[in-house]
């Protein structure tokens, strides 16, 4: 099981610097060296948990329900974008 910090540094490193859906972030993360033997449901699951808490903590901004994975959208925090 990776931790927290672990979950975090691979959803940030597959944030885009504009907008991007939040399934394109959460597959890219997973697929991260090390974090997970094989994806499976729970894997994602977890991953969007925590992504809910990133943005919940201010570092990341979402637009969109974040349960609707193909139809929200998130980017890092303070990168200028407009909303």
């Amino acid at each position: 099981m990776p931790t927290v910090a672990e979950l975090d540094a691979a959803l940030l490193a597959s944030i885009p610097p504009r907008w991007g859906k939040v399934a394109m972030v959460l597959g890219k993360a997973a697929k991260a060296p090390g974090l997970f033997a094989r994806s499976e449901e729970e894997d994602y699951e977890l991953l969007a948990e925590r992504l809910e808490q990133l943005v919940a903590s201010g570092r990341v901004v979402a637009q969109g329900d974040l349960k609707q994975w193909r139809a929200s959208e998130v980017r890092l925090a303070g990168d200028g974008s407009q909303p």
